[in-house]
């Protein structure tokens, strides 16, 4: 940590998950409670001032009980950002295997929405505004490079399997370490994905993007990118949200509800095409 810190890196992400020691067994982590703590006081005595815990609700042997005990101990350690993410089960992985099987039980939905309810009551009232659905922060310490993202700005991404955009094209390396090291010494590209988006495509990734924000999306920005008119080339999704009640406009820019923060992948999906 302390090499990492002299070199120069200033921000430091640790994907604590969760504070219960069963919770974390669970889902197949290595990591327990104590060793968490013990990695985000080491990285404070190294140096780093500026550092994120990441979060997940909606696990296996989760309780909302057990969920506000982990952003309880989060919160006392004092980070600067903390990420928070609903569970999301990735097909082909052993997790989604045991759940799909009935070997693994995942909390109830009324129990999940009570747990994101309860984040989004409580880190607010300890100091982390919330500046995108699953990311909070204390003032100043939002995340640039999730910023650059959202924003659809170009970024470049170190490292194997670092994710890149250039405006145009989105390009990845090979996420095989072996493939990478090669490559790298052997001076050939590490790329082992690239994809370059149509406008369609990328208009309606502009636009859910923009809306995971708390700021939303400008009208005039996108006619700027884009040169079309948001509210006319969506007129219909659009009035679909604001119907029902996921969608609201303040002067130029539109931006999703609280309900449509909750309901987020609902609302990005009426914009894809």
């Amino acid at each position: 940590l302390q090499l990492l810190r002299q070199s120069g890196f200033n921000r430091l992400s640790l994907g604590m998950q969760s504070f219960d020691d069963a919770v974390l067994a669970g889902i197949g982590r290595i990591h327990r409670a104590e060793d968490a703590e013990k990695a985000f006081t080491d990285a404070r005595a190294a140096g780093f001032e500026n550092i994120s815990l990441d979060l997940m609700y909606g696990l296996p042997l989760q309780s909302v009980s057990g969920w506000k005990k982990t952003l309880d101990r989060a919160v006392a350690l004092g980070p600067d950002h903390i990420s928070a993410y609903g569970l999301k089960l990735e097909e082909g992985t052993p997790l989604e295997s045991a759940v799909t099987s009935g070997q693994v039980a995942l909390p109830s939905e009324e129990d999940e929405e009570s747990m994101y309810d309860l984040l989004n009551d409580f880190l607010p009232s300890q100091g982390y505004a919330r500046y995108e659905i699953s990311n909070y922060a204390t003032p100043g310490r939002e995340c640039r490079h999730n910023l650059k993202y959202w924003n659809y700005e170009i970024y470049r991404g170190f490292g194997v399997a670092a994710h890149s955009f250039d405006g145009v094209d989105r390009f990845a390396n090979t996420d095989d370490l072996s493939t990478y090291v090669e490559s790298l010494t052997g001076g050939m590209s590490c790329e082992g994905f690239r994809e370059t988006l149509d406008l369609p495509t990328a208009m309606a990734e502009y636009v859910f993007l923009s809306l995971r924000t708390s700021r939303g999306l400008s009208g005039t920005n996108f006619s700027r990118r884009f040169g079309r008119e948001f509210v006319e080339y969506y007129e219909e999704p659009i009035a679909r949200l604001v119907r029902l009640g996921l969608l609201m406009q303040e002067t130029d820019s539109w931006r999703l509800t609280e309900r449509g923060m909750k309901l987020g992948n609902q609302a990005f999906a009426e914009f894809l095409p």
